[in-house]
């Protein structure tokens, strides 16, 4: 299993999780957070469509809480945290079969 954090390009994206798959992987996890979520879904669509079906997707959202601690540039001034809520979608990808099963056999 493999994970795979939404943040690049999503050709890079796209040829590490061939990358995962074509070594043997029979799953991987995508993950977007707040903004990536629309990327996540999309590689996680390609990767389906690329494989003709054989790919399963099992997708999971979520909340996560995010503390953002800023620091202060001047020393008259206290320190600031704020707490907020974001986003997320886990995306399982994984094969309905292996690839073995897909050879021809004699």
């Amino acid at each position: 299993m493999a994970d795979v954090h939404e943040c690049y390009k999503l050709k890079a994206q796209l040829k590490k999780c061939e990358k995962f798959l074509n070594n043997g992987n029979f799953e991987i996890i995508i993950h977007g957070l707040g903004s990536t979520i629309q990327k996540a879904c999309s590689l996680a669509l390609q990767l389906q469509e690329i494989h003709y079906g054989s790919i399963e997707l099992d997708i999971k959202t979520s909340t996560i809480s995010i503390i953002d601690d800023f620091e202060p540039l001047d020393d008259n001034v206290d320190y600031e945290t704020i707490n907020r809520n974001n986003s997320a979608i886990h995306i399982r990808v994984y094969r309905k079969f292996s690839i073995s099963t897909l050879k021809y056999q004699e």
